[in-house]
């Protein structure tokens, strides 16, 4: 019983150091100190850990000139997503369709779209956006609809404000086919 204590007690006291620099980090992030959460996260990053690479990432995208590292940026939210960080997916659909010059929307939507079948609802709203703007994704407003409809249930006050305020641009069947494609729709696991 005492060795189990002991060997918990370890686990506890080596993990200690990681925690605490991952909430530095996470504290210095918040408060938009961009190059102390870089200093603090890089290391976790180094490790694989998947929310140290999503927040460094971030912090990387969001810093100022010169200090911003799009490269960087991307690299570290490539890591996180493939270990299946659907927020560093999101971001990196913000890469993508904002930071990037020129944009790449395309491939933003492309990231959109996984993370949006995972149900996070702000991709769903730019799935939505993307349908209903019909740009970078083919014009289809059942589908723009949907989408929309999935990130309002989700809690997406933009999204809910966008439905409302462009429901006129849609026909009732649009309305009508989109809500029934949400009433089906399951999240991917």
């Amino acid at each position: 019983m005492l060795r189990h204590f002991l060997a918990a007690l370890a686990c506890v006291l080596l993990a200690s150091p990681a925690m605490a620099d991952f909430k530095a980090g996470a504290l210095a992030y918040r408060a938009g100190d961009f190059a102390t959460a870089q200093k603090e996260l890089q290391p976790l990053a180094e490790k694989g850990d998947s929310s140290a690479q999503f927040l460094l990432g971030s912090a990387l995208a969001n810093a100022k000139p010169p200090q911003q590292d799009l490269a960087g940026a991307e690299k570290w939210l490539r890591a996180a997503a493939a270990q299946g960080h659907i927020k560093a997916m999101v971001s990196l659909g913000q890469l993508f369709a904002f930071y990037k010059k020129p944009n790449d929307l395309k491939q933003a939507f492309e990231w959109y779209k996984v993370a949006a079948e995972h149900c996070d609802a702000e991709a769903q709203f730019w799935m939505g956006l993307g349908h209903f703007e019909g740009k970078s994704l083919d014009k289809d407003l059942p589908a723009a609809w949907m989408w929309l409809t999935l990130a309002s249930l989700r809690g997406h006050l933009l999204a809910a404000v966008t439905q409302r305020s462009l429901r006129d641009k849609f026909s009732d069947a649009d309305v009508a086919a989109g809500a029934e494609r949400a009433k089906q729709w399951h999240c991917a696991s």
